[in-house]
């Protein structure tokens, strides 16, 4: 009988990358399951980005690991508790080649050629939107972060490599692709160390203008967006008007202690030169709140320069000590309950302005890719929901759209014409 394989995703968008990798890779040996109680191979693909999503891994992994005859395998961000785990209860733990070659060990299916993990995906799942991989891992060893400990120095593809992986994926009908990576920033082809990000982007624009409607950005630092990236944006109407730039503290003493190396202004600054060159431009970012140390005058500078700013969302982390970081090691930790007052009080500004935002878009034309549920992204990433619920609209199509109404989670639309 062939194998039954359940793959399990946890954290970033380069860790649902490589799921797909895995999948893709595993294809042939596995029938692959969307139901882990009927699989006979579990994978879980961890992240550890914070104490939640570590606690989140490690109840699931027990949970699985109850059934015996299901075996595990774990991969992804690998922190110390889910090590500890696997250590004591022999599960296999590996990077993605290591776990790839396993479970083609694992197979029943001796008599079918071994293979390498694939090296350019051909689709992406259910989804309408294509995430590409550049590169992974980072050197920034910002004071709360375990990412750099557990996913290593920062490794890029080749050039080669990510344009062979486009032209599959756009064959495949992809519209909209999206540069992920964990630092995007950082890439650097390594058969050319002078062939860098600006470059590389400036080649995907010229090279697929004519196939590609939308590039988009998954995330990047503040200290790469330069007047030269800017630029890029403006000369090439595939690249999105809108970037993911972390900010984490709106004060500059707590990005001091979180080593961030940039200040709230010179981060005003760079939101202040996209928004005034390009046109719609919508910026989304990512805050702690209760870093250790944190006073109510820091987080009150983080909520003013938050409200001068705009976001357009803001994923809010109470903060959460990571084994190994230099930021465990700071005096004067929050209480649970502060930060949880703190997170409140943020989410209800960034409610506030993200209705705001949305219902601007009332009377307007917009165009969007439809997703499922009805629902899609324009190019500057405000979520869109039909309200033609009867309507020829086909998932993964792009669309004319009318704004109607708003509420702080979409702008709802009925299409043109």
């Amino acid at each position: 009988m062939i194998k039954k394989l359940f793959v399990k995703t946890y954290g970033c968008k380069v860790n649902q990358y490589n799921t797909q990798v895995i999948l893709q890779s595993l294809h042939h040996l596995y029938d692959v399951v969307s139901v882990v109680e009927t699989a006979d191979i579990v994978v879980i693909n961890a992240c550890v980005v914070t104490e939640k999503a570590e606690r989140e891994c490690i109840s699931y992994l027990r949970k699985v690991h109850k059934n015996p005859h299901t075996k595990l395998f774990i991969t992804g961000c690998l922190g110390p508790s889910i090590q500890e785990y696997a250590v004591k209860n022999q599960i296999p733990r590996g990077t993605l080649e290591e776990i790839i070659t396993l479970l083609q060990n694992e197979s029943r299916f001796i008599e079918i050629p071994k293979r390498r993990p694939i090296q350019q995906l051909h689709h992406f799942g259910d989804r309408t939107r294509a995430f590409i991989k550049i590169q992974s891992g980072c050197n920034q060893f910002c004071s709360y972060c375990i990412v750099p400990y557990v996913r290593g120095p920062v490794v890029s593809r080749t050039k080669q490599d990510i344009f062979l992986e486009i032209q599959s994926l756009l064959g495949a009908g992809y519209k909209e692709l999206v540069l992920t990576g964990t630092q995007v920033g950082l890439y650097q082809d390594p058969t050319c160390s002078s062939y860098q990000f600006y470059e590389l982007l400036e080649d995907i624009c010229q090279t697929f203008s004519d196939d590609l409607y939308r590039l988009r950005i998954s995330s990047i630092g503040m200290r790469f967006v330069t007047q030269t990236f800017c630029d890029l944006i403006e000369r090439y109407p595939i690249l999105c008007n809108h970037l993911h730039i972390s900010l984490q503290s709106g004060s500059n003493s707590v990005l001091q202690r979180m080593n961030r190396h940039y200040t709230i202004e010179e981060y005003y600054q760079v939101v202040t030169m996209l928004r005034s060159q390009l046109s719609d431009f919508q910026v989304s970012t990512d805050v702690i709140v209760g870093f250790p140390g944190e006073t109510e005058e820091e987080f009150e500078d983080t909520l003013s320069w938050i409200r001068r700013i705009q976001f357009s969302k803001i994923h809010i982390f109470p903060y959460s000590a990571r084994s190994g970081t230099s930021a465990e090691k700071l005096p004067h930790h929050i209480p649970f309950a502060l930060k949880k007052e703190r997170r409140d009080r943020l989410l209800a500004i960034e409610n506030t302005i993200r209705y705001n935002i949305h219902e601007n878009c009332i009377g307007a034309s917009v165009k969007i890719l439809l997703e499922g549920n009805n629902t899609g992204l324009t190019r500057n990433y405000i979520r869109v929901r039909l309200q033609d619920l009867d309507c020829a609209a086909r998932v993964g199509h792009l669309y004319d759209v009318n704004g109607t109404k708003a509420d702080v989670n979409f702008l709802y639309a009925k299409l043109k014409g």
